[in-house]
């Protein structure tokens, strides 16, 4: 009787101890995502005041890109305006109009071109001499080239000579 009492003793230990190591093991994993639900939380308030800091300081885009646009201004009925440029693999077209205005963004590299109409004229974008500008005009026009930075002052740069 003894012998059977201890069995059926020792089986209900053994079963209590499972509950309780079962319950235990739950029990820690519970504390163990609450940890680290809390620790998320965390890091994400911490990264969006860091982001908010950040932004508060640097409240300007700096692109280091150049929007170069050209418009062909020529009189109407005026020979092909072809430009011929190191930023162009093959000579490209200018259409009158200012719906066919051509645009390149380019990098801040100095940059070399020539426009060839009745007669020729050279350009050249320089980013150091832009004055910070990143939008960059220029007119083709029957007495040479205008520049601007906001498209409306415009600026005679070049005179058309022989090509």
């Amino acid at each position: 009787m003894n012998q059977k009492f201890l069995n059926e003793w020792n089986s209900s230990t053994i079963y209590i101890i499972k509950i309780v190591e079962d319950r235990t093991h739950k029990m820690w994993i519970s504390i163990s995502i609450r940890v680290s639900f809390l620790v998320l939380f965390a890091v994400c308030l911490n990264l969006q005041s860091w982001i908010s800091a950040y932004s508060d300081s640097n409240s300007y885009v700096d692109i280091n890109i150049i929007r170069l646009s050209i418009e062909n201004d020529l009189p109407p009925a005026s020979p092909e305006l072809l430009l011929f440029a190191d930023f162009e693999r093959k000579p490209v077209e200018i259409r009158p109009g200012n719906r066919n205005a051509y645009l390149k963004f380019l990098n801040m590299e100095n940059h070399s071109a020539v426009f060839k109409w009745k007669q020729c004229a050279t350009f050249s974008v320089k980013p150091a001499t832009e004055e910070g500008h990143q939008s960059i005009y220029w007119s083709v026009r029957a007495d040479g080239l205008y520049h601007s930075w906001d498209n409306s002052n415009w600026d005679k740069r070049e005179q058309w000579g022989s090509c």
